[in-house]
């Protein structure tokens, strides 16, 4: 029991001690730079290109409608400059370090149609939502 009181103790003086403006161990600032974060398109086949003035950034995952895609260096290298991802709800093209394309086709399901692409670059997230209107 003392040691579970001194365990406490200890912990809160660490967490009331720490400096308020700190940047956690793996917390990286921003270096993919996104052109657009959100993008909509017509229910027509459609495609939308973003463009990153960071080079170094890979697929984390691909999400339609929820469904995830992960795509591992087997599959897809990641390392290249240009690759091409193509599925039967979208494609997605590196065309080079700094574009990707992503298509989508005509949407006939009538439903919204939601794309989540997460994007890494080291230890930094960041995301691209695509929005494709219904029929």
């Amino acid at each position: 029991m003392k040691q579970l009181l001194l365990f406490a103790v200890i912990t809160l003086m660490t967490v009331s001690c720490a400096e308020d403006e700190y940047q956690a161990i793996g917390d990286w600032d921003d270096n993919i730079h996104l052109s657009t974060k959100s993008v909509e398109i017509g229910p027509g086949a459609e495609s939308t290109t973003i463009t990153t003035k960071g080079d170094g950034w890979w697929i984390n995952h691909i999400k339609v409608n929820g469904k995830p895609y992960f795509y591992d260096h087997e599959m897809v290298d990641m390392s290249q400059a240009t690759y091409k991802i193509t599925e039967d709800t979208f494609t997605f093209e590196r065309k080079n370090n700094t574009t990707m394309i992503i298509s989508l086709p005509a949407n006939t399901s009538g439903k919204m149609v939601k794309m989540d692409i997460s994007l890494q670059s080291g230890n930094y997230f960041d995301y691209v939502y695509v929005t494709q209107a219904a029929q």
